[in-house]
């Protein structure tokens, strides 16, 4: 619908065009569908105990098996008027069926990663220390998970990040731009505009403008969407 349309638009802020956003939510529509399909299939197969919750799951709105995933166990726990115990017994066997059906990924350890002789392109963050951690820089395929509590420089992690991948690759960078993704707050501004400001001091020949347009910044509501943003950016 239309509205949807508008929510939609407002969450990316505009970067993109009313066709691209029909498109996105005739795809999603299907892509329920599918799984709304698989979920009933799932029924069947599952311990007895287990229907019963995961039927209450689905009169709040749980349509697929990536929604059971998205819902924090305290609400596992209220929806499905079951005991943690339970829960996690019922989110064990959807994490399976998704891994069994849908070969959503293969298990790799951090050091296979590393070692992989075709991961050659690495990131450099410009401390010998972090770089040495990683034997020689980010690897630039997979997923890095950066956790701590609140303060301990995750943030500053990211945008050092984003600074060093503009750098050309000789330099140790990528030669490229970023994507900053929210699903919590806004951008740091002000702290990207210092770290900015002493980047280019560093490294001059750099063109601010150039700097700051190589990175594209939204913000989501919904693990979903980023779908959206591996089709319209070319993203593995």
């Amino acid at each position: 619908s239309d509205v949807y349309k508008r929510q939609y638009q407002r969450r990316v802020r505009g970067s993109t065009s009313m066709d691209d956003v029909a498109l996105f939510y005739k795809g999603e529509k299907e892509r329920k569908k599918a799984s709304s399909t698989e979920l009933n299939e799932f029924l069947k197969d599952i311990p007895l105990h287990l229907k019963q919750p995961l039927l209450k799951l689905q009169s709040h709105k749980v349509r697929t098996l990536e929604d059971v995933l998205l819902l924090p166990l305290n609400d596992v726990d209220d929806f499905a008027a079951t005991t943690r115990e339970v829960s996690m017994e019922l989110v064990c066997h959807v994490s399976k069926a998704i891994l069994e059906k849908k070969k959503v990924c293969t298990m790799r350890s951090l050091n296979d990663l590393l070692s992989d002789p075709t991961n050659i392109r690495k990131l450099s963050m410009g401390c010998e220390i972090i770089n040495k951690l990683f034997n020689g820089g980010l690897p630039t395929r997979g997923i890095i998970e950066i956790s701590g509590e609140a303060g301990c420089g995750k943030t500053q992690f990211c945008l050092k990040a984003i600074l060093q991948a503009q750098l050309p690759e000789d330099m140790g960078g990528l030669g490229g731009g970023a994507l900053y993704i929210a699903t919590e707050g806004d951008f740091p501004t002000s702290r990207w505009s210092q770290m900015a400001q002493a980047f280019l001091a560093k490294y001059p020949f750099l063109d601010k403008d150039a700097l700051h347009n190589s990175l594209l910044i939204t913000r989501i509501e919904s693990v979903h969407l980023l779908s959206y943003f591996r089709v319209k950016f070319g993203l593995s």
